[in-house]
């Protein structure tokens, strides 16, 4: 109710709302007890020394919240040897629930690695140069801090020392660009 009304839309809020909601409801209170215990005590790990990891939520930037206004989109970068050779970012839609997952219906649009911006786009396996939700071009974007992204992908590779891999970066509010995730395949 509280992000649907457009009462409050900060996850700490939601976050702390649920609890009480939870808690004031027996059931609901232990669930989310039961969740948490079964996440500590390694119920999905298959590591009995498995840690459970509490991140900071990433807030989109403006810049891309006007290019992906349905959730939160990715730029992938491919690296081979540690050298960037292709990249591309995932824009959610309706289609895809919000979700950067070309699969479920998520836009990809290339990205020109020499100068930052974007190139043709593909949507549910067809060539798509106008955003499927907003109606605007996708051609001739210049990606924010886009000298950033390369360098931080490439530290990526360098890091975990794969020969291949793809480096998803979102665009923090107040930290910029940062890695989400790190793909060997």
């Amino acid at each position: 109710h509280r992000t649907h009304m457009g009462d409050d839309q900060d996850a700490s809020h939601i976050l702390t709302a649920a609890m009480r909601t939870a808690l004031a409801d027996g059931w609901g209170g232990s669930m989310w007890a039961t969740d948490i215990s079964d996440i500590l005590f390694g119920v999905y790990s298959f590591d009995l020394n498995d840690q459970a990891v509490i991140e900071e939520r990433v807030v989109q930037n403006s810049w891309m919240s006007r290019l992906s206004p349905l959730g939160l989109a990715d730029i992938r970068v491919i690296l081979c040897k540690e050298e960037p050779v292709m990249s591309m970012t995932r824009i959610p839609t309706k289609a895809s629930s919000g979700k950067a997952n070309l699969h479920q219906g998520a836009m990809g649009i290339g990205i020109d690695l020499a100068t930052g911006k974007s190139r043709d786009g593909v949507f549910r396996g067809l060539s798509c140069d106008i955003h499927p939700d907003t109606g605007h071009s996708t051609l001739g974007i210049a990606i924010p801090h886009w000298d950033r992204i390369l360098e931080l992908a490439i530290q990526c590779a360098d890091t975990v020392g794969l020969g291949y891999l793809g480096a998803d970066i979102v665009m923090d509010r107040d930290l910029g660009p940062l890695m989400l995730e790190l793909n060997a395949r």
